[in-house]
């Protein structure tokens, strides 16, 4: 594979994300299912715990002119649920992850199952914890540096100073950390310093192709989003009923567990899992492109086989 800038490279490197779909729809299923049940027991959770208070943020994001005093004690109220729900969330997100390395560097594994628990799964867990950290980290000392530059500019400029040093500092940290997940599957390690080291260099390269990549996923996203809604508006009677399904009311739990809701969640969850693999295929398909040693396998015939097939 190419490492240098053509559209060639970028191309291929896409490409592994819809291969590993088509190739692996059992795996895609898991993950539907996955994604449906954390999201319908994390939302009866947040439900149950600051349901109203949900509801009425959402409400007032719908307003011409919201109140921002008003949101301070909504938010504080929320704050607890989310805080619980994040750990689970990012567990979710580390299964994936450790079944997408385990797929596209191991492709005969899948006797025992590329989704599951184990090593692999809590060393993602860790390092999604790492960069959580890491990025709540970033955006304050960039916040605070731009803030200290604001004193000598207009609030107005200041806030939009600060917003495009905290977007652009994030992304940086993020382009360079971004092989990591893959680094700390092939090492059996958390290992930030190999994929700080291993995009050195390579940023512009790895803002092309993940640009590229998140416009694609974006227009497959979109497209899956306008089929869910046009189905689902036919099957309940006009959009105006979509609408109502869709607006946020979480002031009971059983509001959640509507048929309706829950093949609309069934739905999306669907629509998640197939993107999925076009967002995290291009980081491990870029770090093997990169790493002539791949991470050694118990069987020859698993070791060292591409991830383009």
């Amino acid at each position: 594979m190419q490492t240098g800038s053509g559209h060639i490279a970028i191309l291929e490197i896409a490409r592994s994300g819809f291969r590993f779909t088509f190739e692996r729809p059992w795996l895609i299923a898991a993950w539907a299912l996955t994604s449906f049940t954390y999201n319908v027991l994390g939302s009866v959770f947040a439900a149950a715990i600051a349901g109203p208070a949900i509801t009425r943020i959402f409400d007032m994001v719908g307003q011409a002119n919201p109140d921002p005093n008003a949101a301070a004690p909504l938010l504080t109220q929320i704050a607890p649920a989310y805080a619980v729900l994040m750990v689970p969330g990012l567990m979710v997100n580390a299964v994936y992850l450790a079944s997408a390395n385990r797929a596209l560097s191991r492709p005969a594994a899948d006797r025992s199952g590329y989704i599951g628990l184990g090593r692999d799964v809590l060393l993602q867990f860790g390092l999604l914890l790492i960069l959580t950290a890491v990025g709540f980290g970033v955006v304050l000392a960039l916040l605070l540096i731009s803030t200290g530059l604001g004193v000598l500019l207009t609030p107005a400029n200041a806030r939009l100073l600060a917003m495009l040093v905290a977007i652009l500092g994030l992304g940086y940290v993020w382009l360079r950390f971004s092989l990591a997940s893959p680094a700390t599957y092939s090492n059996g390690r958390i290992d930030l310093l190999h994929a700080w080291t291993s995009t050195a260099g390579r940023v512009w390269l790895l803002a092309r192709v993940y640009l590229f990549v998140l416009l694609l996923s974006g227009v497959v996203y979109l497209l899956g989003a306008v089929a869910i809604e046009k189905g689902m508006s036919a099957a309940l009677g006009g959009e105006g009923a979509f609408d109502a399904l869709t607006r946020f009311d979480f002031r009971s739990p059983l509001t959640l567990l509507t048929p309706a809701r829950l093949v609309l969640s069934a739905l999306y969850a669907v629509l998640s899992a197939l993107i999925l693999p076009v967002l995290l295929c291009p980081s491990i398909a870029i770090y093997r492109a990169l790493t002539p040693t791949p991470r050694p396998t118990p069987s020859p015939a698993t070791g060292g086989a591409s991830p383009w097939g």
